[in-house]
């Protein structure tokens, strides 16, 4: 149950990004920048795991803005609910 829901989430914030104005994915990129691990630290694998999450996240509303998806339709990730 909580998987799905994390991918129902997952959906959803991609489709806010992919409506999302450069200075907004630019302020996205920055908070993901900020949980980057520190100098001289060792990451920790779920901070990496999430930060390339993000960055995926990203590159899937760029890609579907791009498409020209119509997220209003529900389109961007099949039929709507």
């Amino acid at each position: 149950m909580l998987r799905s829901r994390l991918i129902a989430l997952e959906c959803v914030v991609t489709a806010l990004l992919s409506d999302a104005s450069e200075a907004r994915l630019g302020e996205v990129r920055s908070l993901a920048s900020r949980l980057s691990h520190h100098a001289g630290s060792e990451p920790h694998p779920l901070t990496a795991r999430a930060l390339n999450q993000i960055d995926h996240m990203l590159s899937d509303a760029r890609r579907s803005l791009s498409d020209g998806a119509d997220t209003e339709q529900g389109s961007l990730f099949g039929s709507p609910v």
